[in-house]
Order: C-alpha cells, then structure tokens, then sequence
C-alpha cells in the first residue's frame, strides 16, 4: 500500500500532465476567444456598411480647396510646321482664407451610428494677375479664363453658389473644366482678366458631408 499511495504522488506531481493539462486549458479557451474575435470583426464590417450607407443619402467625407484662375495659352510654333499647342496656365491666390461653422449630427441604424453634418464656408482674399510678358513665346487667351474649385462630393452642395470676383457676380457651374488640380467641383466663368490687376474674391458656401 506504501508504493501505491508513492507512486500515486508522485503521478499528480508529474510536471508533464500539468503542462497537458495547462494546454488543453489554453486550447479549450481559444474557442470562446476566436468567437469573440468573429463577432467583433462582423461588427466592424457592419458598421462600415451602415457608414456608407448613410454617406451615399447624404453626402461623402468633404475636402475643400482652391479657387484658382485658369487660363488657356497657346505657344507660338518656333518653327513653320510645328501645330500650336494650348495648355493651361493656374494662378493661385495672393491670399486665401477660409471660415466655417460645423454642425454635426449623429445618424443613428438599429445599434450603429455615424456622424453628418452641415457646414458654412465663408471664402475671401485675392489674386494678382500676372503681367503678360511673364509668358514669353505665348499668346495668352485673357477672355477664355475660369475660376474653379475643388469639392470632393458635389453631392453635399446645397443652394445656388456665387463668386463675387470684384464688381462681378460669377454663378457657379457643377463640374469642373479640367482636372489638373481638382477631381470634381465647380467652375466660373470668368469676365476678361486685365494683366497686372488685382482681383477681390468673395464666396459663401453651404455644404454637407460625413466622417
């Protein structure tokens, strides 16, 4: 009975069945963790689902930029048979600012949410149009220049869009003429520019977005 009672000791002591016995612990674990693990990640995908939703009735993650001044130059051929090529010619403002006032909202789907929201964008400063012999070999088209800027989603674009350029009030046209600078936005048809001069801009927008 001695050597029983011993050797049944020394079975509960042994250093192997508790290392069986911590991984099968850890492996009975792991079941409920990757459950977990699954639930999270479906959540998360229902939640960018829910996101998207919401942005497409609304409006997309906003980035607003410019105005700037497009105007179209032709190069003069250097030789007889070479075609004239029209390329355009982007002047930024002197001085740029921009206000706004945010106000957000939370759009609520069953246990999901995301943020909207409205915004007031007030744009002022100004250009100075560059003198004509800047671009030598060219022949500036002053008469043909637009103004454009850049939106993200026109989608969150509300009421009409005016650019005051000076004395002149510029409508704005959805869409933008080129997209050198900007994706997507809106454009202005602008009055011929005069070299040299300095032009006072002016503009308020309304827009919407999320994220």
């Amino acid at each position: 009975m001695k050597i029983e009672i011993t050797n049944q000791n020394k079975w509960h002591q042994s250093l192997t069945i508790k290392l069986a016995l911590l991984a099968i612990l850890g492996l009975m674990l792991l079941i409920p963790l990757e459950m977990i693990k699954q639930i999270i990640l479906e959540r998360q995908t229902n939640a960018e689902k829910v996101k998207k939703e919401i942005s497409d009735q609304w409006a997309a993650k906003q980035n607003f930029s410019g105005p700037v001044i497009n105007i179209p130059v032709r190069m003069i051929p250097s030789e007889k048979d070479e075609k004239p090529v029209t390329r355009l010619w982007h002047i930024l403002p002197e001085h740029l600012n921009i206000m706004g006032i945010i106000k957000p909202e939370i759009r609520y789907r069953g246990i999901y949410r995301s943020v909207v929201y409205d915004s007031e964008l007030k744009i002022t400063g100004y250009f100075v149009i560059p003198e004509e012999e800047i671009l030598k070999g060219h022949v500036v088209l002053w008469n043909e220049a637009y103004y454009t800027a850049g939106i993200s989603d026109n989608r969150g674009l509300k009421g009409k869009i005016i650019l005051k350029a000076d004395l002149a009030e510029l409508e704005a046209e959805p869409g933008v003429k080129d997209t050198d600078i900007f994706q997507s936005g809106i454009s202005f048809i602008s009055p011929p520019l005069i070299p040299g001069k300095k032009i006072s801009i002016d503009m308020s927008i309304n827009l919407s977005g999320s994220e």
